[in-house]
């Protein structure tokens, strides 16, 4: 399985040459309902994967990227380039490049206005990535707002 990730990571590097962060801002909505489906799924699965099958999540946000370059934004966008954000970081060391998709996905969360991921992108971005620019309790705020919205809505 490590054989897959670094192969998918490979795959989507290249994919991603030269894509801006406003580039993928821009890119056109998701409007295909079979490629919904299959991202409702992905981020379903994404989500299990964390307790079930840790190495199936680096797979999972990556081809969620890659589907979203492919076939468009749409609201689980914002989780995927959070949890990639956080794959870069933490297991590449490649904190720059994943601050970077933390931010992208702080920005899809805003452009889409979806409360009912707020919590998994703030876990992500807040309880994670930021960890390996700032200090932590510079993000206890964001998390402990995470928390309320994830009891609001039920994540």
């Amino acid at each position: 399985a490590r054989r897959q990730v670094m192969l998918a990571q490979v795959k989507l590097k290249r994919k991603l040459k030269g894509k801006s962060k406003e580039y993928m801002l821009r890119l056109p909505q998701m409007t295909n309902p079979r490629h919904l489906a299959c991202m409702k799924i992905m981020n379903l699965l994404v989500t299990s994967a964390f307790m079930v099958k840790p190495l199936l999540v680096p797979i999972l946000a990556m081809k969620m990227v890659d589907f979203t370059i492919e076939h468009g934004a749409c609201s689980f966008t914002s989780v995927a380039f959070a949890v990639y954000g956080m794959m870069l970081c933490g297991s590449q060391w490649r904190v720059e490049e994943g601050y970077e998709f933390g931010q992208l996905a702080l920005r899809m969360l805003e452009k889409y206005k979806l409360k009912e991921f707020l919590p998994r992108v703030y876990c992500c971005v807040y309880g994670q990535i930021r960890g390996f620019t700032r200090p932590m309790r510079d993000c206890l705020g964001l998390l402990r707002r995470s928390i309320d919205v994830a009891m609001e809505t039920g994540d």
